[in-house]
């Protein structure tokens, strides 16, 4: 189950990444990466302008993460794997492409519905559910062989509407990454 996790995971934070990032902002509709962690009594709440992030991932180059691209290479899952269910979205009807149970308390599914792949993991009791508009999945698809181009997606993404990308919930704390156009994130 590690790996199937992982692979939500990695999803969550690409989705994260594109969140992060976008082309210039109109100055009449400035777009906001929103994070909140609620922790028992313990709240975090960070609003950054996505113009601030996309300038900071604008420098970073590292062996994960270059030219725009997230290299997919060394990782613990297999990149076509990652590649091909974002094609099988891009290209599909609404429907599930993908259920893995692992006994009772695992669940993954990949499915389509409303121009957004959504990926849902529920593994005892916790529960990862990752949202990618279709448009998004089909321009990260330009970033080449094991890779996926952020710096194309960030661009749809930036001409997009509001939306919730990643929550999270185990059960003790809960965690919700959207991008809007509101500076508090409300």
């Amino acid at each position: 189950m590690r790996k199937l996790t992982l692979f939500a995971l990695v999803l969550a934070t690409l989705t994260t990444l594109l969140a992060a990032g976008s082309s210039p902002a109109r100055a009449d509709a400035e777009r906001w990466l929103h994070v909140r962690v609620l922790d028992g009594e313990d709240k975090v709440s960070v609003n950054l302008p996505i113009e601030l992030v996309a300038s900071v991932l604008a420098s970073v180059d590292s062996e994960q993460f270059r030219n725009g691209n997230i290299v997919l290479e060394d990782q613990e899952f297999d990149p076509a794997l990652v590649t091909a269910i974002l094609e099988a979205a891009v290209k599909s009807k609404d429907g599930e492409f993908v259920r893995i149970e692992e006994g009772d308390d695992v669940t993954v599914t990949v499915h389509k519905k409303k121009d957004t792949l959504h990926v849902d993991v529920k593994d005892d009791g916790e529960v990862v559910q990752v949202e990618i508009p279709i448009a998004v999945a089909k321009a990260m698809l330009d970033g080449g062989e094991n890779s996926l181009n952020i710096k194309a997606a960030l661009e749809v993404l930036g001409d997009g509407k509001g939306s919730t990308l990643v929550t999270v919930d185990d059960g003790e704390s809960k965690v919700r990454v959207w991008v809007d156009s509101s500076m508090e994130g409300i």
